[in-house]
């Protein structure tokens, strides 16, 4: 594999934002799989697209939420989970470290186990000072802690660093289908978590009880994205399709945003972009709020090395699947 995103990368996005509310803090919230088709169908996230930067043309970085972390918070180009998880585990620069080099308090919570293939110590390497989990003993759905009762647990952690600037993330997994496939229990467990989504919207962006300032009124970035396919067995392009949502108060946007084709990658230079802050070093995504996009970018990525099948990222913006040859 090549480009994977280390240092000396080719593709380092150098775009810089106009930054209108200093000092921003940002809210991540990544979707386990919920696809862009089902994001239409679900009620708080059609409101909340509604309200906010709506992508409508945005790719996950792969099937598996593991690999999608490589790409939302260290820019890394689609299919390297080869890099992100070797032995030796390379040492990534990210978004989480920049910001916490900046003063900015850096939390991570995941709905399911995280000790798994390295990932608590790539999302350690990338800058997160705490990552929380939840041991396999207290995993009560498919693959993790309902997400109604993650939201809740978020939301405390968020008002233990009320005043602070902070970066906090949050990848959900309850909602996953299990061994029994996508049938009736997936949809109601999809249902539960779009409520709570919907619940966590309200708390961000509408006036609390207290009439204290919520957290859209201090300008804080709030970015739900799908961090996988629907699908775990994606059979056409289309199945790779996952929403991207950006709520934030006076952010510039281009007139022309919805449309951009992105993935994964391109998050954390448009959250940059937003925040006013240089671009990574070795980011291979550029700002979807960006007043131009470049003219070209050619992203070759990863082979796996179970399937024989490059996919590429094209000057156009499109992605296509083609078989490897030589």
């Amino acid at each position: 594999p090549r480009d994977q995103g280390l240092p000396g990368a080719p593709l380092c996005s150098g775009e810089v934002g106009p930054g209108s509310v200093p000092h921003r803090s940002v809210i991540i919230l990544s979707l386990e799989g919920i696809d862009r088709r089902w994001a239409q169908q679900l009620p708080a996230m059609a409101k909340i697209a509604e309200e906010g930067i709506n992508f409508e043309n945005v790719w996950a970085s792969h099937l598996g939420s593991a690999e999608a972390l490589a790409g939302i918070y260290a820019g890394a180009p689609t299919f390297t989970e080869p890099a992100v998880y070797a032995l030796p585990q390379p040492q990534f620069t990210g978004l989480p470290r920049d910001l916490r080099d900046a003063g900015y308090t850096t939390i991570y919570l995941h709905g399911g186990d995280l000790s798994a293939r390295q990932q608590r110590k790539f999302l350690e390497s990338v800058g997160f000072e705490s990552v929380e989990d939840i041991p396999p003993s207290r995993i009560t759905d498919a693959h993790g802690v309902s997400d109604p009762e993650m939201y809740v647990q978020f939301r405390n952690q968020l008002q233990q660093v009320a005043g602070q600037r902070y970066l906090a993330a949050f990848a959900t997994l309850g909602g996953r289908p299990g061994p029994g496939g996508l049938g009736a229990d997936y949809a109601a467990a999809i249902g539960r978590s779009d409520q709570a989504l919907g619940e966590f919207y309200s708390w961000y962006r509408h006036r609390t009880p207290t009439g204290g300032e919520t957290e859209y009124e201090r300008g804080t970035i709030l970015v739900i994205v799908g961090h996988t396919p629907y699908r775990s067995t994606p059979s056409v392009p289309a199945d790779f399709e996952v929403p991207l949502t950006i709520v934030g108060r006076d952010l510039v946007v281009p007139a022309d945003a919805r449309l951009r084709r992105g993935s994964h990658a391109d998050i954390s230079p448009t959250i940059r972009h937003a925040l006013g802050i240089a671009a990574g070093r070795c980011e291979a995504g550029t700002s979807l709020l960006a007043p131009q996009l470049p003219d070209a970018r050619l992203q070759s990525v990863a082979l796996r090395a179970d399937e024989p099948t490059l996919y590429v990222r094209s000057a156009q913006g499109f992605w296509a699947r083609e078989l490897a040859t030589g």
